[in-house]
């Protein structure tokens, strides 16, 4: 009880700490077909109008931050937005399947889950440093278990008989 006691007297000096709101960082509103980072009761930027439209097919599925505070959206129609600082948004393609998650890791390694789940990847050097270079974002995991199959890679359009996360 004493651990409970201390854990509650800590969060209430941290909610005073900081105004009476519990959230400490900002938050991403998607409305009018707009884009804007908020910090309390603060806006802080308005990005321009979605990239991806406002059709069904382009609903927002999954968002969430990179290590430096950038906007990551997925989007059910199968591309995933990143958005620097500026609000400059960089498409990925994953291809025909539509995204249900994106996430950063600690590490900063980006993970797109899709109904498809893996994706296609060349297995070219380039394709990957172009990747990386783009999005900040690795190929982590190249299961060598995996039944090979026909596809096209995500990124280049060539041909792949493998899928990685």
């Amino acid at each position: 009880m004493e651990q409970f006691t201390a854990a509650y007297k800590d969060a209430l000096s941290k909610y005073a700490q900081f105004g009476g709101r519990l959230s400490v960082g900002g938050y991403w509103r998607f409305a009018a077909g707009r884009i804007e980072k908020w910090r309390g009761d603060q806006r802080e930027q308005v990005f321009a109008d979605y990239p991806w439209g406002t059709n069904t097919a382009s609903r927002i599925t999954s968002a969430g931050e990179d290590l430096a505070g950038n906007l990551i959206v997925g989007v059910y129609d199968g591309n995933v937005y990143w958005f620097d600082a500026l609000g400059t948004a960089t498409r990925i393609n994953i291809g025909n399947s539509s995204i249900l998650s994106v996430n950063v890791d600690r590490e900063g390694s980006l993970w797109v889950g899709t109904e498809a789940g893996l994706a296609h990847w060349d297995g070219t050097a380039e394709t990957e440093e172009a990747v990386k270079t783009e999005t900040k974002a690795t190929i982590r995991c190249i299961p060598l278990d995996a039944v090979e199959e026909s596809g096209a890679c995500v990124y280049s359009g060539k041909p792949s008989n493998k899928r990685v996360i």
